[in-house]
């Protein structure tokens, strides 16, 4: 005895290809969405999750940063560089690695260049 598999129309509109019938979507769009993500699924912007006075304690004591957030730890960093504080100090406060900072700084830079610059009226 041998199982059969049924075939049926892809769920997509106006799609007139068949899949499988353990499957929603034919080989085309399963492959597409895969790749590409789903247009239809809609994406919130991420908050950044960020207590300033966390920041201010570690920015101003230069003590480590244990129990910061991602998004903290970039602030941190930040501020301290724009106190001129070195990357391997940066790094010591934050308990990562040098390059981490200069990777972040990049980034920085490369976000603050895309910007739009406002014209003196």
């Amino acid at each position: 005895m041998t199982a059969t598999t049924l075939v049926r129309q892809c769920r997509i509109a106006d799609c007139t290809k068949q899949r499988l019938s353990d499957r929603p979507l034919c080989s085309m769009h399963r492959t597409r969405i895969r790749r590409h993500g789903d247009p239809h699924m809609a994406r919130r912007p991420r908050t950044p999750d960020v207590d300033e006075l966390d920041v201010q304690i570690v920015v101003s004591t230069r003590r480590s940063a244990a129990g910061l957030t991602a998004d903290e730890r970039r602030i941190v960093a930040l501020k301290l560089s724009a106190l001129e504080v070195s990357a391997a100090e940066i790094a010591r406060v934050l308990n990562v690695a040098p390059r981490t900072i200069h990777r972040w700084r990049a980034e920085y830079r490369a976000v603050a260049a895309a910007r739009p610059t406002r014209k003196a009226s």
